[in-house]
């Protein structure tokens, strides 16, 4: 198992070919396609408490949630922190523990055995989004960027810093967005799987516990 704690802002490209430019300065990683499987109930309830379970090119399997959430649905909250969890696919005998330690955590039925199917089953889970996009890989040795083609939503750039301490997130923001302050980009506070429900389903999307504050202050504040 994995576990970081990760730092991700998310912006819309609104400008690509001065993007290219700066991305072109940095150091160029890869170039790779994902696959994102999403789980999650009929009823969207996962979602609902800002609780992400995926499967990333049939090979990984992450846990994605900010437990200082849990609780604060009323409030507006940002995306833009959280503690991630992986497991290599298929999962091994060990995990079981770890991952019924994450159970315990997000309220699950825990596993008996280390395997995905029966994972799904116990905690009636169905898959519920997908998303697949195709992500340039950029680092100036202190962030990564990743410049995403993600197929029926658009272009976005994500900026990622991983093992911060909580303590620092602000200070950690602040140099990523002078980083980037240049570039004619939008700040979307929120993930792949809100972008989509936000576009394909907008009942589900306005449940969800992270909204576009644009879409909190419409939807939410009364």
């Amino acid at each position: 198992m994995n576990k970081n704690n990760e730092i991700e802002l998310k912006f819309e490209v609104l400008d690509e070919i001065n993007l290219i430019k700066f991305l072109n300065s940095l150091k160029y990683i890869d170039k790779i396609k994902i696959s994102d499987y999403y789980f999650d109930t009929k009823n969207a309830d996962l979602f609902n408490k800002g609780i992400f379970i995926r499967i990333r090119n049939k090979s990984r399997l992450d846990f994605k949630f900010n437990k200082d959430h849990f609780y604060k649905h009323k409030s507006y909250c940002l995306h833009d922190f959280c503690d991630e969890l992986s497991f290599d696919m298929p999962l091994k005998p060990k995990d079981t523990i770890k991952i019924n330690n994450i159970c315990s955590i997000l309220n699950l039925n825990k596993i008996k055995k280390a395997d995905f199917s029966h994972f799904k089953l116990i905690n009636n889970l169905i898959k519920s989004v997908i998303i697949n996009k195709t992500r340039k890989s950029y680092t100036d040795d202190i962030f990564h960027y990743y410049l995403d083609n993600v197929k029926n939503l658009g272009k976005y750039l994500e900026i990622e810093y991983l093992s911060c301490n909580k303590g620092y997130i602000d200070e950690i923001k602040n140099k990523m967005l002078k980083k980037i302050s240049n570039l004619k980009v939008k700040h979307i506070n929120i993930g792949y799987n809100e972008i989509y429900y936000r576009k394909y389903n907008l009942n589900i999307y306005l449940k969800g516990l992270y909204l576009l504050e644009e879409d909190y202050k419409k939807y939410r504040i009364n």
